[in-house]
């Protein structure tokens, strides 16, 4: 064999077993896409206080705290996706079925369901998508509410499910998944302090850095639903890694050069 045929057999046996590295590390580091999962747990057959959950409910232009009201629950129902587990939410490691978050009040309101439970890193995380199940009672609209480092920022879009229903034993068959792809353009600020003031703010952009809480936001006025808040995410390569790979890839095509060439 000739010094050159070694050459390009050494470098693609390198790129072979360092392509295989980061393929076991990628695996190991994030084995699915989901980065964060909340089920809204319920380990029994009646309507439960939500504060096990670690989800926050405020209400009205003063953002009143009512996590702890009569309103809020954690239903006694199935929920709209089983034998699913939760992913860096609390309970952790929990798998129950039975449960979903559910608001029971007809006025309207500035409504936000909200947990810091989780920070989204995003110098390691690129987010892909956010979905949840929703099973309102009537057309009332909800945006996807994020807190970037202390300010606050909900989506232009809008959202609400369809069909809609009045039956909480009906979420399992009937609650529509709603997903929002974080490459969707259109942000408004959101004014919210806890037991200050919420509202919705004018036009502006996602500034850069962690997600340090989320949520949705809705300017309501009937019983809200909702199940499996979703954050699909992929990983950003470190970047020794990805020097790695590039000086693997310019190895091998200066091996293959000079072979093109010597031919």
């Amino acid at each position: 064999m000739s010094r050159l045929a070694n050459l390009a057999t050494a470098a693609a046996a390198a790129g072979a077993a360092l392509l295989s590295s980061v393929s076991i590390a990628s695996a190991g580091a994030v084995p699915t896409s989901v980065i964060y999962r909340e089920l809204f747990p319920n380990a029994v057959a009646a309507d439960s206080a939500p504060a096990d959950s670690g989800w926050k409910i405020h209400t009205g232009a003063t953002a009143t705290n009512v996590t702890a009201g009569g309103n809020v629950k954690l239903s006694q129902y199935i929920g709209r996706v089983n034998n699913l587990p939760a992913v860096n939410s609390f309970p952790a490691n929990n798998t129950l079925d039975r449960g979903y978050l559910s608001y029971f009040l007809h006025q309207t309101e500035n409504r936000i369901f909200w947990t810091s439970e989780y920070t989204v890193d995003r110098s390691a995380y690129n987010v892909n998508s956010v979905s949840w199940y929703m099973g309102n009672t009537q057309a009332d609209l909800f945006r996807l509410a994020l807190r970037v480092g202390t300010s606050w920022f909900a989506t232009d879009q809008t959202f609400t499910n369809s069909p809609l229903f009045s039956g909480g034993s009906e979420f399992a068959t009937k609650a529509q998944q709603i997903t929002y792809n974080f490459s969707t353009a259109g942000w408004r600020n959101l004014n919210f302090t806890p037991t200050s003031v919420l509202s919705l703010g004018s036009a502006t952009s996602l500034p850069a850095g962690n997600i340090t809480a989320f949520g949705l936001y809705s300017d309501g006025s009937f019983q809200n639903r909702f199940d499996t808040f979703t954050i699909n995410a992929t990983v950003i390569p470190e970047p020794a890694m990805a020097t790695s790979l590039g000086l693997v890839g310019l190895a091998a095509g200066s091996v293959l050069g000079r072979r093109r060439h010597a031919v």
